[in-house]
């Protein structure tokens, strides 16, 4: 393996698609945030503090919510580290979670519970004053004390396993994420592949696929969130999938040397066809 002159990792191509669908849901739930934030001034002026509440709360679940997909969207572009989104802990290499990401998925969660407690209680009590016909005084309520649900297991996980969306690789295990789901832990020697998704539906995430045996003639695939390491979605695949592929060099995982080898761009693949396009052997 020869020194690495790359100062970035390169975006698999199954991730390098226009990410549409993230663009379009951040300006949607920020337009709709900005439109619940401008019924404030009147509730307000007119002491309507539940109903002033309600969209105080509301406003900034729509907002985080956006904010969220546009973190997203940069963590998935980003193809730099930052040595500050890294330590050794007890023995284990621990990248953290994006800032923005964290930040966002705080605040969408508790700002989703108390906005949604306030619609739903509001409107079951007559309390809170919407312009809303009887069909959807019924029906609204139903769907957002669902979310509100949803939200308040979110909140219990956040509390459980926080900081939310830590990647930990040890010697012998690697913790990290699922996609829409809580923490996983699979030890090394059961992993039998990692891989980028490359179905339709995961163009516009960042997924990595962990294939590990469940016992010796079972596997599961599971999806490695790639948007919530702070040292970006790309990095990620790289430094995941080098450890996999070089069990001789797990130990690093126990000290610094596996940070100093992310920091130096030290883990890219070069059979890999993206990494020979960029130049040659930068393992």
């Amino acid at each position: 393996m020869s020194d690495s002159k790359s100062s970035e990792y390169p975006i698999p191509y199954q991730w390098q698609s226009s990410r549409w669908v993230f663009y379009l849901g951040g300006f949607a739930f920020g337009g709709f945030g900005s439109f619940l934030w401008l019924q404030l001034p009147n509730s307000i002026a007119n002491n309507e503090w539940l109903r002033s509440s309600f969209f105080l709360f509301a406003g900034l679940s729509a907002w985080f919510l956006g904010l969220l997909g546009a973190a997203s969207i940069f963590q998935a572009k980003q193809t730099q580290v930052h040595s500050s989104s890294m330590k050794n802990a007890d023995g284990r290499t621990v990248i953290n979670a994006a800032l923005g990401m964290r930040l966002s998925q705080y605040i969408f969660t508790i700002s989703t519970v108390i906005g949604g407690s306030i619609f739903c209680l509001g409107l079951w009590s007559n309390t809170l004053d919407l312009p809303l016909s009887g069909g959807q005084r019924v029906f609204f309520p139903l769907v957002i004390l669902i979310a509100v649900i949803f939200s308040l297991v979110d909140t219990v996980r956040i509390v459980v396993q926080a900081p939310i969306g830590n990647l930990v690789l040890a010697p012998d295990s690697l913790s990290f994420k699922q996609t829409f789901k809580g923490k996983s832990t699979v030890a090394w020697r059961d992993i039998v592949d990692v891989a980028i998704a490359s179905h339709k539906s995961s163009k516009d995430r960042c997924d990595v696929l962990v294939t590990f045996r469940t016992d010796e003639s079972v596997t599961r695939t599971v999806s490695l969130d790639a948007h919530w390491p702070s040292i970006g979605g790309a990095a990620t695949y790289w430094l995941v999938r080098f450890y996999f592929t070089h069990p001789e060099l797990r130990e690093e995982l126990s000290d610094h040397r596996a940070i100093d080898r992310i920091r130096s761009y030290r883990v890219l693949d070069p059979n890999e066809p993206i990494v020979r396009r960029m130049g040659g052997d930068r393992a």
